[in-house]
């Protein structure tokens, strides 16, 4: 009976087409008829279907690790995956700081004209009323310099102005200073800013008149 199953070859429940079915390992037209000689047959073929359960052993066992092999490398894809995605977030996390940053600087630009056109208001009205200060300037000039300092020139045009202006209020004059350098023989020329209108018999100071 054992010698009977080892020759039919494996038992399939779909055998298929005839060359894919799985060859027995002895015809039975092969077996001798001296029954004495069915046992060296008999361990024979146990160690052919030894040698299979081996070699199907050992295809299992390559095909257990192949399984493993791609499975590890699944795991080191998902975690490049892993890491590439969390870098297309940090990149997109850094585009929507861009975004603000942009905005924020639309917003700058706008600050900055507004303040560029205070300033350029803030410019003209100083340069308005520096054109108004100077309106109560005159210049001076021909009263000898001995490097006098701003207060003692006030006090010596105040002087030379008494002979010209009558009357001469204290408080007429707010500063007087030189223009220019000292150099010692010289008379340079004098800026006076006065308060008070200056008047003289014949009309208003920026006329020219001798001193």
């Amino acid at each position: 009976m054992i010698l009977i199953l080892l020759c039919s070859g494996d038992v399939e429940t779909n055998p298929g087409p005839r060359n894919t079915r799985s060859q027995a390992l002895i015809d039975l037209e092969d077996l001798p008829d001296d029954p004495t000689q069915h046992t060296d047959i008999l361990f024979r073929l146990l160690k052919e279907v030894h040698a299979q359960q081996m070699e199907s052993a050992k295809n299992h066992a390559e095909l257990i690790a192949d399984i493993k092999a791609i499975k590890t490398g699944q795991k080191s894809i998902e975690t490049k995956v892993g890491a590439i995605q969390k870098r297309l977030d940090a990149v997109e996390e850094k585009m929507k700081t861009f975004d603000r940053m942009d905005e924020d600087i639309v917003h700058l630009q706008s600050s900055v004209e507004t303040l560029t056109s205070q300033q350029d208001t803030l410019q003209s009205r100083v340069d308005d009323l520096e054109d108004r200060s100077r309106r109560n300037n005159i210049i001076l000039r021909g009263i000898p310099d001995d490097r006098e300092t701003w207060e003692e020139t006030k006090v010596h045009v105040r002087e030379v102005l008494r002979d010209v202006l009558d009357p001469l209020p204290e408080t007429a004059i707010e500063r007087a200073h030189r223009l220019g350098q000292y150099h010692p023989g010289l008379a340079p020329f004098l800026s006076l800013s006065y308060l008070a209108p200056l008047r003289t018999g014949t009309g208003f100071p920026h006329q020219r008149q001798p001193l």
